[in-house]
């Protein structure tokens, strides 16, 4: 299955009614993984978005690759929000990796998530 929207019209109902296609043209897929970036949801239950890349790794029979940032950029960034998160990101990389699944972390105080982000999708 090389084909975005055919992968998605098969996702269970209680996922695909959560997509939404928001380019018009049908995307292809390829690469060395699937890349979840993994912004506010840090947990594994309940999380249809990781749900949909796990599922659509499986499919593509590539691993899932899991991404979390935290960037100065933010502008209500504190010392206690930083902390709050990193202990976040700890627990749901303990969790991740029960279930096999890598993550990778930008905690760059000057630098740009997307940036980061950028490199490991263009793999």
């Amino acid at each position: 299955m090389t084909d975005a929207t055919n992968f998605l019209d098969a996702l269970p109902t209680h996922l695909r009614e959560r997509v939404s296609v928001v380019s018009g043209q049908s995307a292809s897929i390829g690469g060395a993984h699937v890349l979840y970036w993994s912004h506010h949801a840090l947990r594994v239950d309940e999380n249809p978005a990781l749900e949909i890349a796990a599922q659509l790794a499986a499919k593509l029979d590539l691993p899932l690759l899991v991404f979390v940032a935290v960037s100065g950029s933010h502008p209500h960034l504190t010392d206690r929000h930083v902390w709050f998160f990193l202990e976040g990101v700890q627990d749901f990389a303990a969790d991740l990796a029960e279930l096999g699944v890598p993550l990778a972390a930008s905690l760059e105080a000057s630098a740009r998530p997307d940036v980061a982000m950028d490199r490991l999708a263009s793999r």
